[in-house]
């Protein structure tokens, strides 16, 4: 367990009792403490790990039908299910990539609107690409300087 977002009201009301507070009490404060999160994190390892297993088996299940089905939604009774795709680019690394990618956007002029770009936009513009690949019944180029996309697919679910 990590950080805790805190309510500010709360602490400076907490705050209003702490003027009197040992160094003794706070000590079995955070004992208390540790103790709670490595409860929870006892919980958490003993039972919710094998309930995430097998919502992992169940969500894969259910995508690879769909996929197998060339289904992107499904409606049951118990809920909707989307199946949805994305693909993700790694931003060169190495000198000779970084070269290669930057030449392809300047042949491209799309090197001005690109030059600072981060993952979140790279991924957003290659599955651009893609998609428009798609419409024109194409099939995209490699990009010269990035490696393979890595595919990825989400299983969304809203309950009935």
């Amino acid at each position: 367990m990590g950080k805790v977002d805190l309510n500010f009201s709360d602490m400076v009301e907490a705050a209003k009792e702490f003027s009197g507070v040992t160094m003794q009490e706070l000590d079995g404060r955070i004992r208390e403490l540790r103790e709670v999160r490595n409860k929870i994190d006892e919980i958490d390892s003993v039972e919710i790990k094998p309930l995430k297993k097998k919502l992992a088996f169940l969500e894969s299940w259910v995508a690879g039908c769909l996929k197998e089905h060339n289904k992107k939604t499904y409606k049951s009774c118990y809920g909707d299910v989307t199946l949805k795709f994305s693909c993700s680019m790694q931003i060169p690394k190495e000198t000779h990539d970084k070269e290669a990618f930057r030449e392809y956007l300047i042949e491209r002029e799309l090197f001005d609107s690109m030059w600072s770009i981060h993952s979140g936009s790279l991924n957003k513009w290659y599955n651009d690409y893609v998609a428009a690949c798609e419409v024109k019944g194409k099939t995209p180029d490699k990009i010269p300087g990035l490696g393979e996309p890595v595919d990825r697919y989400t299983l969304a679910f809203k309950s009935k």
